[in-house]
Formats: C-alpha cells, sequence, structure tokens
C-alpha cells in the first residue's frame, strides 16, 4: 500500500514511517520543522491546505496516517488559537486530502477528549474535556466522523518507546535521564496514564486498517498508573534505585493546563485484534531487550 505519514519526525510518526517502510509499503513522510531523516521526507505546514492537496494528490495514498499535532498540554492552553489551528484546522486540511484520494484517514488522538471520570469508559462515552489540548483534539474527531468517507480514530495515552536524538524525551527517556543522576527527583503521584507502548500501537492500527475497519477505538495501554509508580517501574526494570523517586503533587507545580484523571476500555480493539497494549512491566522488559 501506499501512505502519506503527517508528523514524520515524532515518536509516533516517525516510528509507524519505519515500521511501515520495513514491510515495503510506499511511504512519503511529512515533516515541518524537524528532519526525519527519511528518504523521500518532505516539508510541509500542514496549515497549508493548498500544499497538503498537491502533495496528496501527487503520492496518491491508499491511507493517510495523520500524527501531526500540537501536543505539548501546557502551550496548548497558553496558546490556544494556535493550538486549534494546529490540531483542529489542519485537520480539515488532511481530512480533505483524504477523500480528494479516496484514502483512509487514521487519526491519532488521545484520552484527553474525556475529563475526569470514576467510570470506565468506552468508544461510546460523550467526550468532555478538561483543557485546550483535548479540547481542540475532540474537534477534530468530530470533524473527521461528519466529513471523512472512511476514518479510524485512535485514542491513546502517553506513547512510549524510544526517542531519536532530535525528539523530545518520553516518559521513560525523562525518568533513566534523571535516574542515571543519582539523585533524588519528584514525580507526581496525582497524574493517572494508561501509557501506550508504540510496538503494540503500531500492530493494531495495521490490524485495523487490514480488517478494513472503521470508527473510534481505544488503543490505550490497558494499565492505568500514577506517573509516580510508572517512575518506579522504570527504575526496577532498568536496575536503578526506585527510592531516587520522590512523591509529589502537581498542585505544587505551576501548570497551565488541568490534566484529566480517566480510565479507558480497550475491550472493542481486544474483541477486533486479538490484542491491546501489552502492561508496563512486559512492555518495559522488551524496550529494554531491544536496547541490548
Amino acid at each position: 500500500m501506499r501512505f502519506l505519514v503527517t508528523g514524520a519526525s515524532g515518536l509516533v510518526g516517525h516510528y509507524f514511517c519505519r515500521k511501515l517502510l520495513a514491510q515495503g509499503h510506499g511511504v512519503a513522510p511529512l515533516s515541518n520543522e524537524h528532519k526525519a531523516g527519511l528518504e523521500g521526507e518532505i516539508s510541509v505546514d500542514i496549515c497549508d491546505s493548498g500544499r497538503i492537496c498537491a502533495i496528496a494528490g501527487e503520492v496518491e495514498p491508499d491511507v493517510i496516517v495523520h500524527c501531526a499535532a500540537m501536543t505539548n498540554v501546557d502551550q496548548c492552553e497558553l496558546l490556544p488559537e494556535l493550538a486549534k489551528k494546529v490540531n483542529w484546522e489542519a485537520t480539515k486540511n488532511i481530512c480533505s486530502a483524504a477523500n480528494e484520494n479516496g484514502a483512509k484517514l487514521v487519526f491519532i488522538s488521545t484520552s484527553f477528549v474525556f475529563g475526569n471520570s470514576a467510570d470506565e469508559l468506552d468508544e461510546t462515552a460523550a467526550p468532555a474535556p478538561i483543557n485546550t489540548y483535548g479540547m481542540t483534539k475532540m474537534l477534530a474527531e468530530g470533524y473527521i466522523a461528519g466529513n471523512a468517507g472512511d476514518y479510524i480514530i485512535l485514542r491513546i495515552d502517553q506513547p512510549f518507546f524510544r526517542p531519536e536524538a532530535w525528539q523530545k524525551p518520553d516518559m521513560v527517556g525523562r525518568t533513566l535521564s534523571q535516574l542515571r543522576e543519582n539523585k533524588p527527583f519528584p514525580v507526581f503521584m496525582d497524574w493517572h496514564n494508561q501509557p501506550t507502548y508504540l510496538p503494540d500501537l503500531f500492530e493494531i492500527a495495521y490490524k485495523l486498517i487490514e480488517k478494513g475497519q472503521a470508527g473510534i477505538f481505544h488503543a490505550v495501554g490497558q494499565e492505568k498508573i500514577s506517573r509516580y509508580d510508572w517512575a518506579i517501574k522504570i527504575a526496577n526494570a532498568y536496575g536503578f534505585d526506585p527510592s531516587l523517586a520522590r512523591p509529589a503533587s502537581s498542585s505544587d507545580s505551576k501548570l497551565s493546563a488541568k490534566r484529566p484523571n480517566n480510565r479507558l476500555s480497550t475491550g472493542k480493539v481486544k474483541s477486533i485484534c486479538g490484542m491491546r497494549p501489552r502492561p508496563i512491566d512486559a512492555a518495559l522488559a522488551d524496550l529494554k531487550a531491544q536496547e541490548a
């Protein structure tokens, strides 16, 4: 198949590009400020609708994987108009390009489209974001659902794998850097996530495409955990002193955006794909083995 991937220099987009290329697919990687070092990489601003549609017309993709986004949650809160432009308005351009070429659109979304909830949320739950980032992704989801001919929306949370040198460190990378300094460091106990292991996310996305599936899917990790407990697991997995991670509260930090506390159900993905992102301990063991 022919794939067009936006955000090709980012953690998710770059991983998807490398895996698709390894499988022998044609891939047109799109990036903006950062270069991913991929063959055929195209530099483009996704907010440029004319350029996006022109590129898609040249590539004639079977699938467009839209990973590009403004993901810094606090920056989105401080710059809401820019966040809307990048996360919502630009998605309209990608959607138009997919429709014009009869391509399936795969959109990487987020658990942040929901707010706080004590109940497990499935794909039919109504979004209720509590920050600008979540709101812009919710708007993008709504536009795709109402306008795309064929689409998959994948909601994920805190993706992790092995960032490249130019990429922003993920939770595992940041924690390992702090552990290597052998000095105590604070980690929030009141932020909870369902960390998503990238190799599993790719397999789920690929299976859904192969099976001709469409709609919204929760592809988050199956394990909900606090950042503090996640840091402890990282320390144990890599043989560092877990006591270096010290419990802290986000209320002690001057952050612009609220973070939701919710849990997403992965039953739909499990029933269709026969898998879901693995638990954190298993993912960390696999990640460490790959780095050996």
